[in-house]
């Protein structure tokens, strides 16, 4: 499967693709789900495990 999929990215991936995405990182432009990396999904509640996912931060922290 490795392979298989090493070969599709080899022949769908084209040095014009690579180039026009290389320019599109140097312009710094964020990609659509470059916020979800600045997320604080900490979850302030204290206790154990199970009460900080059961709490509601928790359950939102999970689920998002």
């Amino acid at each position: 499967m490795i392979i298989l999929v090493a070969v599709v990215f080899r022949a769908f991936l084209s040095p014009r693709l690579v180039r026009g995405a290389r320019r599109e990182a140097e312009k710094g432009r964020l990609g659509s789900m470059e916020g979800h990396a600045e997320m604080d999904m900490s979850v302030k509640h204290s206790g154990s495990i199970w009460s900080r996912l059961r709490s509601p931060e928790g359950f939102t922290a999970t689920s998002d």
